[in-house]
């Protein structure tokens, strides 16, 4: 019995199916004429300075126009953004004096911010209420290393950011999840915009930001929030799909209300991929803290783009390790909450303290040590003379190797450049820009159809 060739078929076999061979085929198609646009059709090549559509000049006009010109009768459009600034700047001011400013009654009198060390206890206990012991150590390490390397206001001063930008942005994408999860024609205009806003770099919303916002902490504000929704949004829209339908119908069954089926059974329900979206709001809101300081955001943001433009690395590297070590702390807790089962039923009957007993707890040493650093002020904050720095090691270190090793250094930089990344950057400016359309929209039908 003879044994059929295998090598044979199996190219014939792999472009049997017409889909396949008509894609690949017009790959080839491609790249034969990559060779052959230049000198057959020269504005395939290289697009015409003449077609290029005039967006900035339009969205420069748009921007002017909007700044100076629009008027909503009582006031203009610029009065009503500097009116959203001012009422978003009063929750921010309430945090930063909780935090570490400070509450100044007159000249002569400060209620100081919550102390250090009630803070990080309080952050200890809630750790270990959703995550056991280590969670509780990791927390006490992270703002331990916040505390001793004198890096406390600044934290302070980015977590008040994120207490306003992270709630703001997660209640703005469950509001816009929930309307296009139950509004197909919105959820079509949705998407495409959530792409936009995750691929455009942050720095594109700054300077509309600034015209509209003033330059102030609520401009960086609302960047993070811009920047950080995105997320929240899918999320929303892909828990409420997952929802089990016989879920969906027992609520209906029960009579429920549009909004009692939305807060009681869909989101309940939806829980865990809601607070993954939370977890990437505040991933996305720390990530963009840097970025913020540009536009008036204080805090660890700021104290790295000082480090980069004094080229003190070492206090540089200590801050981003901060904002490094606040991102672990939120992104455990927030898992740690996902996953932590519904609380039981608790009898009514059992007094306050019995049902909430780490909860009074917090408070207690909250108020303690708040009431405690008027008499220990170092309970308030650490004096520099108690907090370490290894900014003036690294520093070192950087020297040496810059110092040591620069040949090598620069031999692997010209290498890189001349070898590497320069090839391949005119590699991809002698591409025909319209043999790279027509790649990218091949691929597309390959994928995802007309």
């Amino acid at each position: 019995m003879s044994v059929p060739s295998v090598g044979a078929a199996a190219p014939l076999g792999f472009l049997r199916n017409p889909r396949r061979a008509v894609f690949f085929g017009l790959l080839g198609a491609i790249v034969v004429l990559a060779f052959w646009i230049p000198d057959l059709l020269p504005w395939a090549h290289e697009y015409p300075h003449l077609w290029i559509a005039p967006i900035k000049d339009w969205v420069g006009g748009f921007m002017d126009w909007l700044v100076k010109e629009f008027d909503l009768g009582l006031f203009t459009f610029q009065e009503f953004t500097r009116g959203i600034s001012w009422l978003m700047n009063w929750p921010l001011k309430l945090l930063n004096w909780s935090l570490w400013k400070g509450f100044e009654v007159n000249k002569s009198f400060v209620i100081p911010s919550v102390s250090w060390l009630g803070l990080s206890l309080t952050l200890v206990i809630a750790g270990y209420v959703l995550g056991g012991w280590r969670l509780a150590a990791l927390n006490a390490a992270c703002f331990a290393y916040i505390a001793f390397f004198d890096l406390w206001k600044s934290s302070m001063m980015t977590l008040a950011s994120i207490g306003i930008a992270v709630p703001l942005g997660c209640g703005l994408g469950l509001a816009i999840g929930i309307l296009a999860y139950r509004h197909r024609p919105v959820e079509r205009v949705v998407t495409p915009m959530l792409d936009f806003m995750q691929t455009i770099p942050v720095f594109a919303y700054l300077v509309p930001i600034l015209f509209l916002f003033g330059f102030s902490p609520v401009s960086a504000m609302v960047a993070t929030i811009i920047y950080a929704m995105p997320p929240m949004v899918r999320a929303t829209i892909l828990g409420f799909k997952r929802v089990s339908p016989e879920i969906v119908e027992f609520g209906r069954m029960a009579g429920c209300s549009p909004r009692q089926l939305t807060w009681k059974v869909m989101i309940p329900a939806a829980r865990p991929m809601l607070m993954v979206g939370v977890n990437q709001v505040i991933m996305l809101s720390l990530n963009a803290v840097i970025i913020a300081s540009l536009i008036g955001a204080g805090g660890l943001g700021f104290d790295v783009l000082k480090s980069l433009r004094t080229l003190h690395v070492g206090d540089g590297l200590e801050a981003g390790a901060a904002i490094v070590f606040i991102a672990v702390v939120l992104d455990r807790m927030t898992q740690a909450f996902a996953a932590k089962p519904p609380p039981e039923h608790v009898e009514s009957a059992k007094s306050f303290w019995r049902r909430h007993p780490y909860l009074i707890v917090a408070l207690v040493l909250v108020i303690g040590t708040l009431v405690a650093s008027f008499a220990l002020p170092w309970l308030h904050i650490l004096p520099r003379s108690a907090t370490v720095t290894t900014g003036p090691w690294w520093d070192r270190q950087i020297e040496y190797i810059t110092i040591n090793f620069y040949d090598v250094l620069d031999a692997i930089k010209t290498f890189l450049y001349l070898y590497i990344l320069n090839p391949f950057k005119n590699f991809l400016l002698g591409i025909p820009w319209s043999v790279v359309v027509a790649f990218l929209a091949i691929v597309g039908w390959r994928l995802g159809g007309w």
